[in-house]
């Protein structure tokens, strides 16, 4: 058996009251009272002013106004003005940062994909009270495919389109899937097989997939030093895997999963028969023929949904 374990208007009316003309006004009043050779002032104008009179009236005003004049350049002198500067155009400073749009949101959806974020920060996964992910957007970093990172409850410094997973050993940057086809680009033995575990959800969280790394699982290489490559085996189908090395050789027990054995073994759920069941290390071998193959006294078997090439020693 093969285990895995990686893991917000005024209006005014004016009304006028008028009396109406009678027979009991006084003659000045009348109409046909009035003396029609004496000067009306409201038809003929006011009455022309003696010279002297004339003379004595302020020259810019007109001789029937009330205004009394006033020197402007005294009263002028009485008001405070501002100082006005003249500032060159090579001093003026015009701040054309652009406004900061904030990290954006995203949706789980966005995992694989990477749309829905702003510039340089990257949709990942936010604390999970349940099996359902909840995610956010936060500054993407430097670490990429099966480099190692740092992680705290929120963040991490893998790269945008990656998550900080740990194996029980090593944390290490893994990039979020959808299918297998998102994870061709790391090569052939690279899946969308791997479950993320959380505390309050260890079946995996619902609709979020990494993928494997690719490496070979014969020769042992393609992972960074004090990994071992793996193998996922199903579907008649190997997928490969990096996970931290452990110092188990054949036989050894190995209850946290592949991280107890060594490299170039893995390990398997073994029935002896009997209802001697057990859960081992046992060295990967070619079942094809071939490198590796198994130690004296161990024979190179392969599971019933195995590729045709893989096998393990029992």
């Amino acid at each position: 058996m093969y285990k895995l374990i990686l893991f917000s208007w005024l209006g005014v009316l004016l009304l006028a009251s008028c009396a109406s003309v009678g027979d009991d006004l006084p003659d000045v009043f009348r109409p046909d009272a009035r003396d029609t050779d004496a000067a009306d002032p409201l038809i003929d104008g006011p009455a022309d002013l003696p010279p002297s009179e004339e003379a004595d009236l302020p020259p810019d005003l007109p001789p029937d106004s009330p205004e009394v004049p006033v020197d402007l350049a005294e009263a002028a002198e009485t008001v405070d003005s501002p100082d006005i500067v003249d500032i060159p155009p090579e001093d003026i400073v015009v701040d054309d940062t652009p406004i900061d749009p904030g990290p954006g949101t995203c949706m789980p959806s966005d995992l694989p994909t990477q749309a829905l974020c702003n510039g340089a920060n990257k949709c990942t996964l936010d604390v999970s009270t349940s099996c359902t992910p909840e995610v956010l957007c936060d500054l993407a970093g430097p670490q990429g495919e099966n480099q190692n990172c740092t992680s705290s409850s929120l963040s991490d410094n893998c790269q945008k389109g990656f998550t900080c997973l740990f194996d029980g050993v090593m944390y290490t940057c893994r990039k979020f899937c959808s299918v297998d086809a998102d994870c061709s680009a790391f090569g052939g033995n690279s899946g969308c097989q791997i479950s993320i575990s959380t505390d309050t959800c260890p079946t995996g969280l619902t609709g979020v997939k990494t993928c494997t790394h690719h490496c070979d699982y014969f020769y042992q290489t393609g992972c960074q030093a004090g990994q071992g490559c793996r193998v996922l085996a199903g579907s008649f189908r190997a997928y490969s895997d990096c996970t931290a090395a452990g110092s188990g050789v054949q036989g050894t027990l190995c209850p946290n999963g592949s991280n107890d054995c060594a490299a170039g073994y893995d390990c398997f759920e073994i029935d002896y028969g009997g209802g001697d069941i057990r859960v081992q290390c046992a060295k990967i071998c070619n079942y094809s023929g071939g490198y590796p193959a198994c130690d004296s006294g161990y024979t190179c078997s392969t599971g019933t949904d195995w590729p045709a090439n893989l096998g393990a020693c029992l």
